[in-house]
């Protein structure tokens, strides 16, 4: 079962119930991502995994040891990724530009929904850059 309904305390919920049980339960808010996998979580469903896959990749996996050095410092990477995704009233054009930067993509979304502005492309770049920066590093 995916999660996705952004209320913590509900997630939590099905975690106690759930817990022992054959059973998986996902999370499905990236930004819940790192303390419910901690608290046991089976998954995620990150919508920026594609593009940075290895903070996914070794948050997750740092989260399964319960291994907090490595908690610490990869959770304000991932939540920087995130930060992306809120930089336009339009997520998937987010992360179409996001996957063009990487030349994987191209940036049409498809009607009735909105492309990016130019101004929100110029921004949505910097941050881009700014994290593929900090994912490089670890």
């Amino acid at each position: 079962y995916k999660d996705s309904s952004t209320v913590f305390d509900d997630f939590l919920t099905c975690l106690d119930y759930f817990g022992g049980k054959d059973f998986s339960l996902l999370q499905g808010i990236t930004t819940h991502m790192t303390a419910s996998v901690l608290l046991g979580a089976r998954g995620v469903t990150p919508a920026l995994a594609a593009i940075f896959p290895s903070i996914f990749v070794k948050l997750y996996a740092a989260c399964e040891r319960q291994d907090m050095d490595a908690v610490v410092v990869l959770n304000p990477i991932m939540r920087r990724a995130q930060e992306l995704l809120g930089m336009s009233k339009n997520p998937t054009a987010v992360l179409k530009y996001a996957a063009s930067l990487q030349l994987r993509s191209n940036t049409k979304v498809i009607s009735p929904q909105e492309s990016l502005s130019k101004e929100e492309e110029v921004l949505i770049k910097k941050k881009f850059d700014e994290v593929a920066e900090l994912v490089s590093g670890i």
